[in-house]
């Protein structure tokens, strides 16, 4: 078994999803074909800002191509994607913290050594 399944199962025994185990972005791991930490390491406002900059581009692009453009530009449009990048960066940062804190995971090195994983299990390849 390699070292990033066993890593995978034995935070799933702990109780962490297959979200939580998912780098984020996740579609940017895998085109690039990095490893990164699982997102229940990565720090809460990280994820926010991360989620909010994505979540208002992509959920604002969409919206523009499908509906908006019909109406022409208004503000309004801006401040709902702004809020909705808001909203969802909110919700995925207060996830990851909970998760976190119940499953007792804080810091990716020191959770890799104080398991015996080592520090050649880092999150470039």
């Amino acid at each position: 078994m390699q070292m990033d399944d066993f890593i995978r199962e034995y935070l799933i025994s702990l109780g962490a999803s297959e979200d939580d185990l998912r780098p984020y972005p996740y579609l940017f791991y895998k085109l690039t074909g990095y490893k990164g930490k699982p997102r229940v390491f990565e720090h809460p406002l990280k994820l926010f800002v991360l989620q909010f900059i994505l979540g208002t581009l992509l959920w604002g692009a969409g919206m523009y191509i499908f509906v908006w453009h019909f109406q022409g530009p208004m503000i309004a449009q801006f401040y709902s994607a702004i809020a909705f990048g808001v909203g969802s960066g909110a919700i995925l940062a207060v996830q990851v913290r909970n998760r976190a804190q119940r499953l007792k995971l804080y810091q990716w090195e020191k959770w890799l050594k104080d398991n015996g994983f080592g520090e050649e299990h880092h999150t470039a390849h």
